[in-house]
């Protein structure tokens, strides 16, 4: 059966104290790396936008490439009718929101792994609000998470990261066993998921458990990201994964040798709003006022399947 935890966090916010300046335009552009459009992370924003008579204009799974990132914002900007950005999938869309010379031209917030150096702090320039999932900071967390309750020691401990990803640099310090994957924009499930093997293969004996990530990408190809992931936990009774979002829990995770470590990103414990529902939440909190900004941190959860 699994076990879960659940710790509180609260969001930080600050208010001008003049008279609030609501935002007039009804779209909301959404600039975002992976597929939005009819996902279930797109109903969750909605849900928590909780606003009728808004629509979307999502410039959808435009990947990591800078250029067309920035292409794409263009035509957000360029749109009379968008009053508000969002970006999603990762930090990549957030720093190209954010980039002085040719990021959004409008009041934007952004979901991410969190902050590091060289991120933009929420209340500067166009930047409102950030909805932090603590990828970067609770992997310490979760190294000594692993180590109270399965004696697994820090250099047992193995790290999966993306290259591609914009926290990659800053998310590798620290770990001695780390293997990169590198997805490209061409690559099908089957070249992902040898990819993903090949990784699992490369680490050394010693290794115990592994921390995935919070790359979108990973997310994306989640499936056959568990299926290597349990394959190389069942070469091993003592090997364990820890994941760093609750919905890696619907690709059949190996029972008895996983870890969930994050918040859920779509609401699944109703007790608490999903990190895309809080998305939704802070943008009409930026629409209502134009200068609402903050940062916003989801519930953590840890189960242990």
């Amino acid at each position: 059966m699994a076990k879960k935890a659940a710790k509180s966090k609260k969001a930080s916010s600050k208010k001008s104290g003049k008279t609030a300046s609501p935002i007039p335009q009804r779209t909301i552009g959404v600039l975002s790396s992976i597929k939005f459009s009819g996902t279930a992370f797109e109903q969750e924003f909605v849900a928590g936008l909780n606003k009728a008579g808004f629509t979307l204009d999502v410039k959808d799974a435009r990947g990591y490439d800078s250029n067309d990132l920035s292409t794409a914002l263009q035509l957000l900007n360029s749109n009379s009718n968008v009053g508000l950005v969002v970006t999603v999938g990762g930090a990549i869309t957030e720093l190209a929101a954010a980039d002085p010379a040719y990021g959004s031209s409008k009041p934007f917030l952004s979901i991410d792994g969190g902050p590091f150096p060289g991120s933009p702090n929420p209340g500067t320039n166009n930047f409102r609000w950030r909805v932090n999932l603590g990828s970067l900071g609770d992997n310490v967390r979760r190294r000594s998470y692993l180590r109270t309750n399965f004696n697994v020691q820090p250099g047992q401990i193995g790290l999966l990261a993306h290259t591609k990803s914009a926290q990659s640099g800053h998310e590798n310090q620290g770990w001695s066993r780390r293997q990169p994957v590198t997805i490209d924009p061409t690559d099908t499930p089957n070249d992902v998921q040898t990819k993903f093997k090949d990784a699992f293969d490369n680490f050394p004996n010693m290794i115990r458990a592994v921390i995935i990530s919070a790359d979108p990408y990973f997310m994306k190809f989640s499936n056959v990201l568990v299926q290597e992931a349990n394959r190389w936990v069942t070469n091993d009774n003592t090997r364990r994964i820890c994941y760093p979002l609750q919905e890696y829990a619907d690709q059949g995770p190996q029972a008895g040798q996983t870890t969930l470590y994050g918040p859920q990103l779509a609401t699944r414990d109703p007790s608490f709003p999903g990190a895309y529902r809080v998305l939704g939440q802070k943008a009409a909190s930026v629409i209502d006022d134009s200068a609402s900004n903050g940062t916003a941190t989801p519930h953590l959860f840890i189960t242990n399947l």
